[in-house]
This record gives C-alpha cells, sequence and structure tokens, in this order.
C-alpha cells in the first residue's frame, strides 16, 4: 500500500495481516540450528583428536630424535687400493763384529835347504797346531737405499661416529626442543 501525506510514517504495519505465519518455519529454524551446533561439535572433536594426535607424535619423534643424538653409527669401510712408493731410504749401521775361533792348522810343508856339503836337500814339516784368533772388527755401513714399489693395499677399517661428537648433535637438540615446545 502505497504512503499517503495524512497517514504517519509505519502506520501500515499497525494493520491486520491477512496472512497468519507459518507454524513449520519456526521448526525449520531450529533443524537448522542444531545441525549447525552439531556441525561445531564434530569439528571440534576433529580438531581435539589432531591436536592430542599430533602432540604424541611429537613426543615419539623427540623421543626417537634424541635417541639418535645419543647414538653412535657404526661401519667398515674398505679400504682397496696400491700406493706407489718411489724414495730414497737412508741406511746407516755401526758395530764391532768380535771373532773368538780358533783356526785348526794341520798341514806338510815343503823346504828345501841349501845344506853346504850335502847339497839341496828337502824337507817335508807337518805342522799340526791351533792358533786362536780373537779380534773385535769394527763394522760401517753408510748407504741410501732407493726403494721403488707399489704396494697393495687391501684392509677393512670398523669406523665408529659417535652422534653426540658431531655438529648433527646440536641441530637435533634444536628439533627435540620444537617437538617438546608442541607437547
Amino acid at each position: 500500500m502505497p504512503q499517503t501525506a495524512d497517514a504517519p510514517w509505519g502506520a501500515h504495519y499497525n494493520r491486520p495481516m491477512t496472512n497468519p505465519p507459518q507454524r513449520g518455519a519456526p521448526v525449520l529454524l531450529w533443524m537448522i540450528a542444531l545441525l549447525s551446533l552439531a556441525t561445531n561439535i564434530l569439528i571440534i572433536a576433529g580438531l581435539v583428536v589432531a591436536i592430542t594426535t599430533a602432540r604424541a607424535f611429537a613426543a615419539s619423534a623427540a623421543d626417537k630424535l634424541e635417541a639418535l643424538g645419543n647414538s653412535t653409527i657404526a661401519t667398515t669401510v674398505r679400504v682397496n687400493r696400491e700406493i706407489t712408493v718411489d724414495m730414497t731410504v737412508p741406511f746407516t749401521y755401526s758395530d764391532s763384529i768380535s771373532i773368538e775361533q780358533d783356526l785348526p792348522i794341520d798341514t806338510v810343508v815343503n823346504i828345501k835347504q841349501e845344506v853346504p856339503v850335502i847339497g839341496l836337500i828337502d824337507f817335508n814339516v807337518p805342522i799340526k797346531t791351533s792358533v786362536p784368533i780373537r779380534l773385535k772388527v769394527p763394522v760401517s755401513i753408510k748407504q741410501s737405499i732407493p726403494v721403488k714399489a707399489t704396494v697393495p693395499i687391501n684392509f677393512d677399517v670398523p669406523v665408529a661416529v659417535q652422534i653426540r661428537d658431531t655438529p648433527l648433535k646440536a641441530q637435533i637438540d634444536e628439533f627435540v626442543k620444537v617437538l617438546r615446545a608442541v607437547q
């Protein structure tokens, strides 16, 4: 209804309504409100479960990282190489060698002697004796010995690295702090 000049503003609201309000409309609004409330409760419950799960995961991860920070990495490194050696080695040796020995002599010596009146005579003189030899002989060797060789090296080296002695430990500790803060 159009507004007239003699009717006050809003006077048309005091008129009786020809269409009374429907009874189903408030029930529908209550159902929407209850559905919205149930959805909000499910979302909050899901968030609580997710936060609880994330905290448990963070605690487990922090425990495992702490164990890693206190562990040792052990392995065996295989060395299989050839090393070329080309050098001169100085060699110096000084000592004295003792010789203590009896030298046996068992021989016959033929001697020719001119005897006046008789002339030249041959004598066979048997010699059977032992000559003791007692000597200290100084021995001194000073020489450079050239060495040229290819040396194969094949062995296993056990290696054990303790994580706490490496820079990695500080980084692990930082991660553990962050994960403990989430708990």
